[in-house]
């Protein structure tokens, strides 16, 4: 890997990165001071004008309590949008459609009341820990969730 190419895109840490401050209304500055960082490398951070080191990213992390994966769009935090604009669809199949392979819905995944009470993120995680035993499928008319187990 050469100087300046990067495992992750510095457009989905700028932005995630602006959101997260701005939603906690924190100045840069702020932020800066907190994580040990100068003002000016939070800004070239936030438009994109410099990298952010896994020490900087760790601190981000920790500072706003996401994961590291959140912050630069790995695994499945790259689809995160898209997860979070389709969150009451994947909840519906995943209670629906692990029904219908014969689970017991209330023992294994929390009640539709209790995902819609989490965060954005956390419902990302949750779905993070269920991949290993879920199958995604994607038809014309909707995404369906499987879940498989061992007999």
């Amino acid at each position: 890997m050469s100087r300046g190419d990067f495992i992750f895109s510095k457009n989905v840490l700028s932005d995630r990165l602006k959101v997260l401050r701005d939603s906690k209304n924190i100045k840069q500055g702020e932020l800066a001071k907190a994580i040990g960082i100068t003002n000016k490398t939070i800004s070239m951070i936030e438009t994109g004008q410099r990298a952010a080191s896994i020490e900087v990213i760790d601190s981000l992390a920790n500072y706003f309590n996401v994961p590291v994966d959140y912050l630069t769009g790995s695994n499945l935090f790259a689809k995160f949008e898209e997860i979070i604009e389709n969150r009451q669809q994947i909840t519906d199949s995943l209670l629906k459609d692990s029904s219908k392979a014969g689970f017991n819905t209330s023992s294994l995944l929390p009640t539709t009341s209790i995902l819609q009470g989490v965060s954005d993120i956390d419902f990302v995680l949750l779905l993070s820990v269920l991949l290993s035993k879920i199958e995604l499928f994607d038809d014309a008319e909707r995404t369906r969730i499987v879940l498989h187990h061992k007999y």
